[in-house]
């Protein structure tokens, strides 16, 4: 049974007691990785979030991606007033998924959390977090609910984005209940989280680093977005997770980024399912591929979409035919057949339209 009640909360349980004392201990039980890059509005206040954490044996590694704004001096600013701040500047390397792996690469703790420049820990996310672990040490992966924000974490339009998404009776005898607040992910979890949705923020997050190191890579540097889901997708098939149905972290919707690149989302929902679906045929039954690739159809069609509307009407009907091929249906043909109209009319019929 994971521990709940407020004495081992607040450390005093024997299990978290040797986690929560050993804040002398020279080798941290938890490394935080951060990816910075041109962050000088919020990496301040992420990086204060974590140094805020009830759980104080930790490090954090904030890797400065080739900024050319002040984020560099205000890392350099940060470390030099806590030595659990490690900091060093790279050239940019595009995307967050080298940024990680490189600071991944000097981390020392037993167990890996990410926290992205822009986005907040809440102060108890890290002791949480490590209830689960401390409970079950079959648990290779814990992952929580998140706040989605735009300019305070307590502002009236913030919201828990997987309790407003009724994630626990959503996926149903997918989650085992081990506790109050907590879960377990069935065998039947991979198949929920490829046919449904994954539930695992990056911010959300704290893995065993053996675990990770047991992945021939664990970002893939060559997806600009999607490459999150697709490690969370290859821990899920893989390993015990549990859920911790509590709001521990805060993600910030800035607008900006990677993650706003509407090509770069879809061609990463892409190439990420269609890994996941040649990775994981023994466990989807012919009903579940049919509709795995239905739902690979749709992200298809979706970078068809954007690729025609950026202009680039022959990558889009490549698209178009591939969510054809996936899953034939008269919406997508009709897009196919339109984006051969000129555009000027295809304007002119819209305005009509409208």
């Amino acid at each position: 049974m994971v521990p709940t009640s407020e004495s081992e909360r607040d450390g005093s349980s024997s299990r978290m007691s040797s986690r929560v004392l050993g804040q002398g201990d020279p080798k941290p039980t938890v490394s935080v990785i951060m990816p910075c890059h041109n962050g000088q509005t919020y990496v301040a206040a992420a990086v204060e979030s974590v140094l805020r954490q009830t759980y104080t044996n930790f490090e954090i590694l904030a890797v400065d991606d080739g900024s050319s704004d002040d984020t560099p001096n205000i890392l350099r600013s940060l470390a030099a007033a806590d030595p659990r701040v490690i900091t060093w500047s790279q050239s940019a390397s595009g995307t967050a998924a080298a940024a990680r792996n490189a600071a991944f690469a000097r981390a020392r703790g037993e167990l890996i959390a990410f926290l992205d420049h822009d986005d907040l820990f809440h102060p108890e996310k890290l002791e949480r977090s490590l209830v689960g672990f401390d409970s079950r040490p079959d648990i290779q992966v814990v992952f929580h609910d998140h706040v989605r924000f735009r300019h305070d974490p307590h502002e009236a339009e913030a919201s828990r984005f997987l309790a407003s998404r009724s994630y626990v009776a959503t996926a149903g005898h997918a989650l085992e209940a081990i506790g109050s607040k907590w879960f377990i992910g069935s065998p039947d979890f991979y198949r929920f989280s490829s046919l449904e949705y994954v539930g695992i923020h990056t911010s959300a997050v704290m893995v065993r680093r053996k675990t990770l190191l047991d992945e021939p890579v664990i970002f893939q540097a060559n997806l600009r977005n999607g490459e999150d889901l697709d490690l969370w997708l290859r821990l899920i098939q893989r390993c015990p997770i549990a859920y911790c149905d509590e709001a521990l972290s805060y993600y910030r919707l800035t607008g900006s980024g990677v993650s706003s690149d509407a090509r770069e989302a879809a061609r990463g929902d892409v190439l990420v399912h269609e890994a996941n679906l040649a990775r994981g045929q023994g466990s989807f039954t012919a009903a579940d591929v049919r509709r795995y690739q239905a739902k690979i159809a749709e992200a298809w069609f979706n970078l068809g979409y954007v690729e025609v509307q950026r202009g680039q009407c022959s990558a889009g009907r490549r698209a178009y035919r591939q969510a054809l091929r996936l899953a034939p249906s008269g919406r997508v043909l009709a897009a196919l057949i339109k984006s051969f109209a000129p555009s000027g009319l295809t304007r002119r019929r819209s305005r009509q339209a409208r």
